[in-house]
C-alpha cells in the first residue's frame, strides 16, 4: 500500500473486485470499469442482460500509477480515473463497444495525492479531491470530453478524500478524512466552488465515502471506524447540511463507501467483508433491511449500481475481483449466479455506463425559426424544430430531455439544466418531415440568455442558446 494512503487512511489494505461472467449477451446492457491500485490501469467489462460481467478485449486500459477513483460522464462518452501515485487524472474516450482509448493528452495534473472525483450532473465540470494537499481541483469539460484545469485549487480540510455533487448541480461536498468534517460549497455558473456558511459541518471520525440522494434532499457519509456508522443529513434549500433527527445509524466494521438509490442505500464495510443495506423512508432516514448485511469479497471498497438499477458491483480489494449482486424490487441484494469476476490487483473503485446501441440518428440541425442567438419573448411558447432525416418514432429523446439552463449571454455552457416545460408532447410533422417541441418559457427569464439542450436516445447532445427580450420596451419618440 502507498505510504501516502497508509498515512492518511490507515487502512490495512484496500479492496476492489470485479466480477467475471462465463458469457455475455451479443448486445451488452452496460459497461463497467474497475481501477487498480497496483496494475496501473482500468479493467473493462461488458454486462449481459442479467448484469453478469465478462472482460472486454483487451481486458485492461493503461492508466497512471496507484489508480483510485473513477467516474463516467453523464453521456457515457468519457471515463476519468484518478491516479494518486502520479498526481494525475487519466482521461479516456468510451467507444460504442465499451473499450477505452486515452484522450490527447492522456492525463491532466491535479493537486497532491488525489483520491476521489465527481462529475457535475450536466457533465460540464469535474472535481477532484486531493488527499495530500487538502484541496479540490476543478476542471472544465471540453466538447470532446478533455479536461481543462480551471483556476487555483480550492481549499478543503485535511485529508480531503471524496467529492459528491448535488443532483441540481448547485452544491458540492467533500469528506475530510483527517479533520472529521465535511466541506460544503456553492457551485457557480462557471463551475467554481465558494464555501457555504458555515464552510464545514461536523462528521463522525474518519469520514470517507459520501453520496447525495437522487431527490437531492438527503446526504450520507460512511465513517471508517471499527464500530462504523453512516451519518445522515438533511439538505436545505440552500444546499447546507443539517444532521437528521437520528444523525447516525450503525454499519459494519470500517465502512468506506456508500451508494444510494431512490429507496435504498448500500455501504461497503472494509473491515468485516460485508455490505450493509438500508431502506430509505420518505424523509430519507435509513433503517436496516430485514437482512441488514450480505457477505462480499475480502475488503470491499468502491461500489456502484448499474445504470438500470438491477445490479450492484463492489470492488473487492484483497480478492482482486469485483463482486456482483442482483438488486430485488425491494432493494435487497442477492449474489448473482456468477458471484464475482477477476479484476486487476487490488481494485479500488468501479464506474458503470449504459451501453450505447447501434441506433444513431442523423441529426439535421435546428431547422425552424428558432436558431442559435435569436431573441424571443419570455413567457411565450417557442417551437423548437429539428430534423432527424425522417420519422424515427417518438422515443427519440433520452430520459430528462429536452432540458434548459441559464447561461451567461455570449457563452454556451449552462450552469445546470432542468426539464424544458412544454404544453404539448413532442410530435412529428409528417407534412414537413421534422420534429416539433413546443418549449413553454417563463416570464421571469426576461433579459437573460438560456440554453435549450436536446439529448437524443443515441447519446448525442445538441443545443442552441436564445436571448429573452427585456421586460420593458423603450418608448418610441412621436
Amino acid at each position: 500500500m502507498s505510504p501516502r494512503l497508509a498515512r492518511t487512511a490507515t487502512l490495512a489494505a484496500l479492496v476492489f473486485a470485479l466480477a467475471c461472467a462465463t458469457a455475455h449477451a451479443a448486445t451488452p446492457t452496460a459497461y463497467l470499469y474497475a481501477t487498480s491500485w497496483d496494475a496501473q490501469g482500468a479493467r473493462q467489462y461488458a454486462a449481459d442482460d442479467a448484469g453478469i460481467l465478462s472482460p472486454l478485449t483487451p481486458p485492461n486500459a493503461p492508466a497512471g500509477t496507484t489508480s483510485t477513483g473513477a467516474a463516467a460522464s453523464p453521456d457515457g462518452h468519457s471515463l476519468y480515473v484518478v491516479d494518486q501515485g502520479s498526481d494525475t487524472v487519466s482521461q479516456f474516450d468510451v467507444a460504442r463497444d465499451g473499450t477505452l482509448t486515452p484522450k490527447t493528452p492522456a492525463t491532466v495534473s491535479t493537486g497532491a495525492s488525489p483520491f476521489g472525483l465527481a462529475i457535475a450532473p450536466d457533465g460540464s465540470h469535474v472535481y477532484v479531491a486531493n488527499q495530500g494537499a487538502g484541496t479540490v481541483s476543478v476542471f472544465a469539460v471540453c466538447a470532446d470530453g478533455r479536461l481543462d484545469r480551471v483556476g487555483e485549487d480550492v481549499a478543503a480540510g485535511a485529508g480531503a478524500l471524496q467529492v459528491a455533487i448535488a443532483p441540481n448541480g448547485a452544491s458540492a461536498y467533500v469528506t475530510n478524512l483527517s479533520d472529521g468534517t465535511i466541506s460544503q460549497y456553492d457551485v457557480g455558473f462557471d463551475g467554481s466552488l465558494t464555501p457555504k456558511s458555515p464552510a464545514t459541518v461536523a462528521a463522525a471520525p474518519s469520514p470517507t465515502g459520501i453520496a447525495v440522494s437522487p431527490d437531492g434532499a438527503s446526504a450520507y457519509v460512511a465513517n471508517r471506524t471499527t464500530s462504523g456508522t453512516i451519518s445522515q443529513y438533511d439538505v436545505a434549500s440552500d444546499g447546507t447540511l443539517t444532521p437528521k433527527a437520528e444523525p447516525k445509524v450503525a454499519a459494519g466494521v470500517q465502512p468506506v463507501a456508500v451508494t444510494v438509490t431512490a429507496g435504498s442505500l448500500y455501504a461497503s464495510n472494509f473491515g468485516d467483508d460485508t455490505i450493509s443495506q438500508y431502506d430509505r423512508d420518505a424523509a430519507g432516514a435509513l433503517t436496516p433491511k430485514a437482512t441488514p448485511t450480505v457477505a462480499v469479497g475480502r475488503n470491499p471498497w468502491g461500489l456502484t449500481a448499474s445504470p438500470d438499477g438491477a445490479s450492484l458491483y463492489v470492488a473487492a480489494y484483497s480478492d482482486a475481483a469485483v463482486s456482483q449482486f442482483d438488486i430485488a424490487a425491494d432493494g435487497t441484494l442477492a449474489p448473482k449466479a456468477t458471484p464475482s469476476v477477476e479484476a486487476g490487483t487490488h481494485p479500488v473503485a468501479v464506474a458503470a455506463v449504459a451501453a450505447r446501441h447501434a441506433r444513431t440518428y442523423p441529426f439535421g440541425g435546428f431547422v425552424g425559426p428558432i436558431r442559435n442567438g435569436v431573441t424571443v419573448k419570455a413567457g411565450s411558447t417557442v417551437p423548437i424544430i429539428f430534423s432527424l432525416g425522417g420519422d424515427r418514432g417518438l422515443d427519440v429523446l433520452a430520459a430528462g430531455s429536452p432540458a434548459s439552463g441559464w447561461v451567461r449571454c455570449g457563452t454556451t455552457v449552462p450552469t445546470r439544466t432542468y426539464p424544458a416545460a412544454s404544453d404539448r408532447a413532442l410530435r412529428f410533422s409528417s407534412s414537413k418531415g421534422v420534429y416539433v417541441f413546443r418549449w413553454r418559457t417563463k416570464r421571469g427569464w426576461a433579459g437573460t440568455c438560456r440554453a435549450f439542450v436536446l439529448t437524443l436516445a443515441d447519446g448525442s447532445v445538441h443545443q442552441l442558446v436564445v436571448r429573452f427580450g427585456p421586460r420593458c420596451q423603450a418608448l418610441q419618440p412621436r
